[in-house]
């Protein structure tokens, strides 16, 4: 599969503290790290998203309970 790439520019610091992070590791260039490590962060904030929004139907469906409209 191969997805249309955009540029995106790092600090020099930053790329040169990730080619040290990746030279024993089976990533084979900064930018395969940089979007594992994107998509990794991404996917644990959709689930964050998901646990609130269950947290606040758990929530409300306890009022419901209390005020009587729910078993």
């Amino acid at each position: 599969m191969n997805e249309e790439k955009r540029a995106v520019l790092l600090p020099v610091a930053l790329v040169q503290k990730i080619e040290r992070k990746i030279e024993q590791s089976h990533y084979a260039s900064v930018e395969s790290y940089v979007e594992d490590v994107l998509n990794e962060v991404l996917k644990a904030e959709e689930m964050e998203i998901h646990i609130k929004e269950r947290e606040k139907m758990d929530e409300i469906r306890e009022r419901l309970k209390k005020l009587g409209y729910m078993d």
